[in-house]
């Protein structure tokens, strides 16, 4: 955290989207799948996914800093942050956007109880090229991540929560969230990750095609 704040040159953009569709999914899949054993993603895991399907055409965020030159690792595995009773740690989901939701989910739900039971692997921790990082379970609307070296970007959920939304050219309430993007602006510029964003936001208003791989 001290080398993203003192070497990166970190920029935040913030956006919203209404995710209102990506809430009927979830309760949807809540109603139909619960009695069949198989449990609900989290809404974690949901824009863990996501997030991995805009990164697929937008690369240029995955690329970073070494050595005075630009890099380009090797996959799409992503960090997401987990609160544990020894502090935040990052596990790692390799290969997000080639894999299903529910197996997403599923190892996901699996490195968060081995990180809060402290029984992480060196590897499991290792090769992320991005993190997601969601306060939703909490009131808080939108908030600055601190970009996790070498990555060079690192998205912020905040919580979701009714608004006013416009819908057919009126006022409707909706499922609203905010969106935190920090980058290092070494790397990329605003218009790129602004441009992530964007299509993060189109997939969160339209999850469906987004979340079947």
């Amino acid at each position: 955290m001290m080398a993203a704040a003192h070497q990166a040159a970190a920029v935040t953009l913030t956006t919203q989207a209404d995710a209102s569709e990506l809430v009927s999914f979830r309760q949807d899949f809540k109603r139909t799948q619960t009695d069949r054993g198989i449990m609900a993603p989290s809404f974690t895991a949901l824009f863990t996914k996501l997030a991995a399907a805009a990164l697929s055409q937008h690369p240029a965020l995955l690329q970073q800093w070494s050595n005075d030159e630009l890099v380009t690792p090797q996959g799409l595995h992503v960090s997401v942050a987990v609160d544990t009773p020894h502090g935040l740690v990052t596990p790692v989901i390799r290969d997000v956007a080639g894999r299903s939701l529910l197996d997403v989910s599923n190892e996901l739900t699996a490195l968060a109880d081995r990180a809060r039971h402290r029984q992480l692997t060196t590897e499991q921790m290792q090769d992320g090229v991005f993190t997601v990082s969601s306060l939703g379970a909490f009131r808080v609307d939108a908030f600055t991540p601190i970009l996790n070296p070498p990555q060079t970007a690192i998205l912020g959920v905040g919580r979701i929560h009714e608004a006013p939304v416009v819908k057919d050219g009126g006022l409707a309430v909706g499922n609203v969230v905010s969106l935190s993007l920090t980058f290092d602006h070494r790397v990329i510029d605003g218009a790129p990750a602004a441009a992530f964003l964007t299509t993060l936001c189109e997939a969160i208003e339209r999850p469906m095609p987004w979340l079947i791989t």
